[in-house]
C-alpha cells in the first residue's frame, strides 16, 4: 500500500531540506462490541467430543373414558377396565432435532516488531500499534459471530401453521386525519395485534411449531426482535395503557436489529433471471442482467404480456450476503461479511458469484421475528496459537474455531410478522 496521501510531512518554513517532526501517535481503540446481547444469549458450551446436539419434542397424551359398564347387572362383569388390566399404552416416538457442529473458521495475522518500528516514533507506540492488531483477532470474531446470528434471524422463516402472521397497516392509517393521529393509529394496531397474537399463543394449540405438537406460551416466555425502523418509531407514540396490563410495553423493550438484517434468503425457488415471454408471480425475484440489479416482482404477469422487462412491474431491491467472502465483478474485487451489500453485476445461482442460499434480499415489510426458545449458537472448540520464525522476526498468530450451522427448534415457534 502506498503511503496515504492524507499523510505528508511539511518542510520546515525556514529549512527547505528539513521536515517538521511528528509530535504525536495516537491507535484508536475498538470502535465495534456493541451489538453482542443477542448473540451472546444464544451461546451454548459444546464439546471438542462428538459434533452433535440432539433435541426431543414430545407431545400430549390421550384421554379415555373410565368406568362401569352400565349393560352389566350389579355383581357381574360391571368394573369392564379390570379386563384390560395387561394392556399396553406405549409412548410415541419422540420428534428427534439434530443440531450439528459442521462449521469451522480461523483468523489470522503475523506481527512484526523490527521493521514496522521504523514507522514509529518510540516503543510505546509501536506497542500500542500491535496490541490492538492483536485485539482484533477476537474483536473479529466477535463481529462475525454477531452479525452471522443476526442475519440468520432476521431471514430465517417458516409457514407451518401459524408462524407466518400479518398486520395490514395501511387501512388503519388511511383512517386517519393527522400524521399525529396516523401514528397513534399506527402504534394502537401494533400493540393490539401483539396483544391477540400473545394470547393465541397462550392458549393450547398445534400451531405454533414446526413439529405439530401441543404448546401452550406464557408472555415471560415469548421474545420479540424488531426491526429498528418499526420499533424506534413505535416508541415516540406511547401505546394506550390498556395493553400494559397484557405485557406488550414489556415486549417493545425487546431486542431490535438494524432494518438490513431482515429479509428473504434467496434461492432457486423465488429467484430467476429475467426473460421475455415467461409468467412471473407477486413476490419473485428477478436478476436483469442488462443493469445487474436485483427486482421484486410487484403483480402477476402472463407470458403473453411480458414482451421486455418494462411490462414486469418491479420494485428494487438491495441484496445482502449471508456468508463473509471475496469475490470479483468484472475486474473488481470485493470482501463481504454477513450483512454487507453485494456490489450491483453480482450472480446468483449455480456458477454463478453467490450459491443459491448466501444472499438475501433485504425486506423491510418484516416487523419483528417471535420466538420462544433462542436459536443455539454453539462452541465445539476454541484454540489460539502463536509461533515465532527467527529468520524473518516475525510471529504468526492464530484463532481456530468450530460452530453449528444455525436452526431455529422446530419444536417451538419461530413467528415472522410482516406488515402489509
Amino acid at each position: 500500500m502506498a503511503l496515504q496521501t492524507a499523510f505528508t510531512i511539511n518542510s520546515n518554513e525556514l529549512f527547505d531540506s528539513i521536515g517538521n517532526m511528528i509530535i504525536s501517535q495516537r491507535v484508536w481503540d475498538n470502535p465495534i462490541g456493541k451489538r453482542q446481547t443477542l448473540v451472546d444469549s444464544a451461546r451454548v458450551d459444546g464439546s471438542k467430543f462428538g459434533d452433535t446436539r440432539l433435541h426431543y419434542d414430545t407431545d400430549v397424551l390421550k384421554s379415555h373414558k373410565w368406568g362401569v359398564d352400565a349393560d352389566h347387572p350389579k355383581g357381574g362383569n360391571a368394573y369392564v377396565e379390570a379386563a384390560n388390566l395387561l394392556a399396553v399404552d406405549p409412548a410415541q416416538d419422540p420428534i428427534v432435532q439434530a443440531i450439528v457442529l459442521d462449521n469451522f473458521r480461523q483468523i489470522r495475522l503475523t506481527t512484526e516488531t523490527i521493521i514496522s518500528a521504523r514507522a514509529w516514533m518510540d516503543e510505546y507506540g509501536l506497542s500500542q500499534f500491535w496490541s490492538r492488531m492483536v485485539a482484533w483477532m477476537r474483536d473479529t470474531k466477535a463481529m462475525y459471530e454477531s452479525r452471522m446470528f443476526q442475519s440468520y434471524i432476521g431471514t430465517a422463516e417458516t409457514n407451518v401453521g401459524k408462524q407466518l402472521q400479518k398486520i395490514d397497516l395501511s387501512s388503519v392509517i388511511a383512517e386517519a386525519t393527522t400524521k399525529e393521529e396516523a401514528n397513534r393509529l399506527e402504534a394502537s394496531a401494533i400493540g393490539l395485534f401483539l396483544a391477540n397474537l400473545f394470547v393465541e399463543m397462550g392458549d393450547y394449540s398445534r400451531d405454533f411449531n414446526d413439529n405439530g405438537t401441543m404448546k401452550s406460551f406464557s408472555v415471560d416466555q415469548i421474545k420479540v426482535v424488531f426491526n429498528a425502523n418499526y420499533l424506534n418509531k413505535i416508541q415516540k407514540v406511547l401505546l394506550p395503557t390498556i395493553f400494559n396490563k397484557d405485557g406488550v410495553i414489556d415486549k417493545l423493550n425487546s431486542d431490535l436489529m438494524p432494518a438490513r438484517y431482515f429479509g428473504n434468503v434467496l434461492t432457486a425457488d423465488n429467484l430467476a433471471t429475467y426473460a421475455a415471454s415467461t409468467a412471473y408471480s407477486a413476490g419473485d425475484y428477478l436478476y436483469n442482467g442488462t443493469d445487474g440489479k436485483y427486482y421484486q416482482v410487484t403483480e402477476d404477469i402472463t407470458s403473453a404480456n411480458n414482451t421486455a422487462f418494462t411490462d414486469v412491474k418491479t420494485k428494487g431491491v438491495t441484496v445482502r450476503s449471508l456468508i463473509e467472502t471475496d469475490y470479483k465483478v468484472s475486474t473488481t474485487d470485493y470482501y463481504v461479511y454477513p450483512a454487507d451489500e453485494i456490489a450491483v453485476g453480482a450472480t446468483i445461482g449455480t456458477g454463478g458469484t453467490f450459491a443459491y442460499g448466501e444472499c438475501y434480499a433485504e425486506d423491510n415489510s418484516i416487523m419483528a421475528k417471535i420466538y420462544v426458545k433462542t436459536p443455539e449458537l454453539i462452541s465445539s472448540f476454541e484454540t489460539a496459537s502463536e509461533f515465532f520464525n527467527p529468520r524473518s522476526n516475525t510471529t504468526n498468530r492464530y484463532i481456530t474455531w468450530g460452530f453449528n450451522t444455525l436452526e431455529y427448534f422446530k419444536a417451538y415457534p419461530f413467528i415472522t410478522v410482516k406488515v402489509e
